[in-house]
């Protein structure tokens, strides 16, 4: 290679390296070179599992299982892009309810989303955990492993421990499951409009529900 071609290819991998440190510093790369989903929950208000403005006029709750592949779709399909488009205009409210009926790990994770909502940081725990699409009690969302989410969430991870093994996180998981079981709910997703049972299949039905209902 001649010299001038050697000083152009230095110059371009320092290029590289700069914006390759820059889109980390932004969040647009992670530590490791991953794409990183906008945190789409950034911003809005934010109460437990609930998330937009507490006066908006609609209430949207979905009851669901960490386990259930079809929560994990409507997760990026559904909820997320109702929040960036509905939630946080003001139109509606969004509530996670949990029905941890597919296991010991869907107990278990809904444990770990308890825990990670006492600490204020619910919505990024529940992001790493859907991320994994764990399902069938394959060891995806073992305590081990909550630890792990908990960490890449920011929670206080010995708060984290102390509260998953807490009589407290199991009275959460299994007064949710009896709610649940108690409203009938046959299976997960089951999203409620203002209270009443709809049926969700894409983001426009979800968003046709909440025009129906808005005053």
């Amino acid at each position: 290679m001649s010299k001038k071609g050697i000083v152009w290819a230095i110059a371009a991998g320092v290029l590289a390296a700069l914006v390759l440190i820059a889109a980390q510093l932004s969040g647009v790369l992670g530590p490791r070179g991953g794409t990183v989903e906008a945190r789409y929950w950034e911003g809005l208000p934010q109460a437990g599992m609930a998330i937009g403005d507490p006066n908006a006029p609609v209430l949207v709750e979905e009851y669901f299982d960490f386990q259930c592949p079809a929560c994990q779709t409507a997760s990026s399909q559904i909820v997320k892009p109702f929040i960036e488009q509905v939630v946080a205009q003001g139109k509606a409210r969004f509530a996670y309810r949990l029905f941890p009926f597919l296991g010991p790990e869907s107990v278990t994770a809904a444990k770990g989303a308890y825990c990670a909502a006492v600490q204020s940081k619910f919505w990024p725990f529940q992001h790493a955990l859907f991320a994994r699409r764990g399902t069938g009690n394959q060891g995806a969302y073992t305590e081990s492993r909550l630890r792990t989410y908990a960490e890449e969430a920011g929670l206080d991870l010995d708060r984290f421990e102390s509260c998953v093994a807490s009589q407290e996180a199991a009275l959460f998981a299994s007064g949710s499951y009896e709610r649940a079981v108690q409203l009938g709910i046959p299976g997960t997703p089951m999203f409620f409009v203002n209270g009443r049972p709809v049926q969700v299949r894409s983001l426009s039905d979800l968003v046709r529900a909440v025009e129906e209902a808005s005053p």
